[in-house]
Parts: C-alpha cells; structure tokens; sequence
C-alpha cells in the first residue's frame, strides 16, 4: 500500500515510489510510461498480478501517447476472469494429457476426413508404428486392407 497513490497523484511518482521498494512490474511500467511521454513508443501494454486480502487479480495496462500534445491515457483493464479461465483450460489439457499419454488402451484421435491428428504411444504400438509415424496419416490407411 502505497500513500497519495490514489486520484489525482502524480502516476510516474507512485510507480518510482513502487519501484525503489522492490515492485519489478512497477519499474516495468515506469520505464514504459517515459518512452511513452518521450514519444520513443506510441504505446505501452504490460500484464500485471495484485494481490488483495489474499485474491489474485490480473490487470492489463495500456498507456496510449495523446496525438501530438504532452501526455498520456493510463488505462487498467481487470483481465482476472480471463487469466482464471485460461488457467483452468491449462489444467484440463494437462489433465487430458497426462490420462492420454499415461493409457495403456490405444486413442487416436482423428479429424473430420478421418486423418490421425494425435494418437497415444499404445496406439502407436497397436498399428506397429511410432507415434511420429502416425501423425497426419488417414487413419483408414493403417487399419483397412
């Protein structure tokens, strides 16, 4: 918590104060902001993580260079719903992944014209070839005379 940081305080300011305490993300956004202001950059975006009474909230910062004249617009947009679905599909895939790797049941799995787009390693050793060997041929191929 940082004090005058709220409406109306000087934001390069909160973020060097941020800074000189340890914040790396705040140092980030600093130095994006004076490339900003300096017009070197038209705009900066950064990714950023706060934690509130134990809650981790994910926000994307974007600063935009004002059209030839001194400034900036500093917008903060929450993200957190986004990241935590991300997060969660992640999980499932790792999930899925770690069952289809670790079967000992062959699973191929095909696309709409029937080619492999991935098959397990039992799979693999059913049709008495690798898994590289597999991957992206018809599966009809492998299996009919």
């Amino acid at each position: 918590d940082l004090p005058n940081a709220g409406i109306g305080a000087n934001y390069l300011e909160v973020c060097d104060r941020a800074a000189v305490i340890g914040d790396a993300d705040a140092r980030t956004v600093a130095e994006g902001l004076r490339n900003v202001l300096a017009h070197r950059m038209l705009a900066f975006e950064a990714e950023y993580r706060m934690t509130m009474e134990g809650v981790d909230y994910w926000n994307r910062l974007i600063i935009t260079a004002l059209n030839g004249q001194p400034g900036a617009v500093i917008q903060h947009v929450d993200t957190t719903e986004a990241r935590r679905e991300q997060q969660a599909r992640m999980a499932a895939l790792a999930h899925f992944k770690a069952i289809f790797d670790g079967a000992l049941d062959g699973i191929v799995i095909l696309d709409d014209d029937a080619r492999i787009m991935s098959a397990n390693a039992a799979a693999a050793g059913i049709l008495g070839r690798t898994i590289e060997d597999v991957d992206d041929v018809l599966f009809t191929s492998l299996v009919l005379p």
